[in-house]
């Protein structure tokens, strides 16, 4: 799997420096309201933890995801009590046939949709981490679409490398103009008055 190098991170030199937020910064307050800088570490030490796990014996490229979810509290009537992150994880797996490999961050959602019934507008964070030196590794084009299918357009998405240092950017920002459902429904007008399409055999 190739990943997308980040131009701009928080080692590069350039005379215009992007406007997107960059910190290489633990203790910097994080850029996105809502967030706090013990979750963000959290946040990090998950996708550290799931990089460990990566199954990689082909590209050698271990990659690990971690996603901090809104909390779920299913006895509303409760008095909803302070608790740990919720977090769930994942790590590339790759396959002899190469196109058959997962990457890490489909792994980690798909446990999210698919193990805990999570979707859009469930997810509050995502950070990834690879083992790149200077420019942090970022979500695949693939991975960036399915990032976009669950996850609100605002949701930062922390990106680390071999040393700590990370770029965020939003969904948004990575891929701007993605295709989504409203595309499919704009599509589906009121078609009853059109004639049906005929197959001509000579």
């Amino acid at each position: 799997m190739l990943r997308s190098p980040l131009p701009g991170s928080s080692r590069a030199t350039s005379p215009h420096p992007p406007k997107t937020p960059q910190h290489n910064h633990e203790n910097d307050a994080p850029p996105i309201p809502g967030l706090t800088v013990p979750e963000l570490q959290i946040l990090k030490s998950a996708c550290l933890a799931a990089k460990e796990r990566a199954y990689c014996p082909y590209s050698h490229f271990p990659v690990g995801c971690a996603i901090l979810t809104k909390p779920n509290n299913l006895n509303s009537h409760v008095t909803p009590q302070p608790s740990p992150p919720n977090i769930i994880d994942g790590a590339n797996v790759e396959n002899a046939s190469y196109p058959v490999g997962t990457c890490a961050e489909r792994v980690a959602l798909g446990t999210a949709v698919a193990s805990h019934g999570c979707r859009k507008g469930n997810f509050r964070a995502m950070a990834v981490v690879t083992d790149t030196v200077g420019i942090p590794g970022s979500p695949c084009g693939m991975c960036r679409q399915f990032i976009a299918e669950f996850c609100e357009p605002s949701m930062p998405v922390f990106m680390y490398n071999k040393d700590g240092d990370y770029k965020v950017m939003t969904v948004e920002q990575l891929l701007p103009m993605g295709f989504s459902m409203d595309a499919l429904h704009s599509n589906q007008g009121d078609h009853s008055g059109e004639k049906p399409s005929t197959l001509q055999v000579p």
